[in-house]
């Protein structure tokens, strides 16, 4: 975790986003067979769990994107600013923190886009309100 979080570009971490590795973590864990006194030695208890998913759409731990909302016809917003936490078990599916609330959400369309200097404002901010994990 602390090499993830080392390679952020985010001076401070909200406690949501913390928790949101840790599953990404447990997740990459699962990855790997046990050794001994697992069901298989072969076979990642993900693999025996959930079937592989090679094709799956994936996003990286703390990149910014944008999460697609669909439309109604007016002029308010058609997506929202997110970052990236870990994948669900439903397919396709990522939690993200949502940059305007700073609560978790699910989404499986999104676009991938660069983080600037407001996006990393705002997640120091989201993180300073809120308890935090302090990174620098």
């Amino acid at each position: 975790m602390r090499s993830i979080l080392a390679g952020l570009p985010y001076k401070a971490v909200p406690k949501i986003m913390i928790r949101g590795l840790a599953k990404k973590a447990k997740s990459m864990l699962n990855q790997f067979p046990v050794r001994k006194g697992g069901v298989s030695s072969t076979i990642s208890p993900a693999e025996i769990v959930e079937s592989p998913d090679f094709g799956r759409k994936r996003v990286n731990f703390g990149q910014y994107v944008e999460i697609h909302d669909g439309t109604d016809n007016t002029i308010s917003e058609r997506s929202k600013g997110n970052i990236a936490m870990h994948a669900t078990n439903d397919r396709e599916g990522y939690a993200f923190m949502c940059l305007d609330t700073g609560r978790s959400r699910h989404s499986n369309n999104w676009t991938v886009k660069p983080v600037t200097l407001d996006v990393m404002q705002r997640v120091e901010h989201i993180a300073k309100d809120a308890d935090s994990i302090g990174k620098r």
